[in-house]
């Protein structure tokens, strides 16, 4: 681990790391680059499955035996609400309210689906390869719109 976690940043800007996976506000500084750079498609894991990709799981969770999860709900959502409030000025102050607008009317059309439904992992695969591909985004969003809502009815038994 690196104690300056935008490191990677300057590494790729002045070439010494060749390749790195972003997306979001991480993205705006990281491709903004004096060279031309190039799109690869995402490696296949150890298996060499298709449907490897990359990701990343945050959030918090409150245990069964927890002695207090209504107190722990009430500390996460406190945690949650200041590092919102933290991260919202500090993205204005980076990259101006304009394109902090744009990506927040982007987070809202992201649609979330818990992991434990059925056809999570295809509508998961739909939009990647959607994203790969250059398929417009209307047209992935809303065939993984349809997995996730058939496989709601799958798991809710409707």
């Amino acid at each position: 681990m690196i104690p300056d976690g935008d490191k990677f940043v300057s590494d790729f800007k002045s070439g010494k790391l060749a390749m790195t996976c972003e997306y979001g506000f991480a993205a705006l500084t990281a491709y903004e680059c004096d060279y031309e750079i190039g799109w690869a498609p995402m490696p296949t894991g150890p298996s060499g499955q298709k449907y490897d990709c990359g990701g990343a799981l945050t959030g918090f969770s409150i245990p069964v035996t927890s002695k207090n999860p209504e107190g722990a709900a009430v500390f996460i959502r406190m945690a949650y609400e200041l590092q919102h409030e933290f991260d919202s000025k500090d993205q204005v102050e980076k990259y101006g309210q304009d394109q902090v607008d744009l990506m927040n009317t982007l987070k809202e059309h992201i649609k979330f689906s818990p992991i434990g439904i059925e056809k999570y992992w295809d509508a998961n695969w739909t939009i990647h390869s959607g994203l790969i591909e250059g398929t417009p985004v209307s047209t992935f969003a809303t065939n993984a719109d349809e997995q996730i809502k058939e496989g709601a009815a799958i798991t809710l038994g409707q």
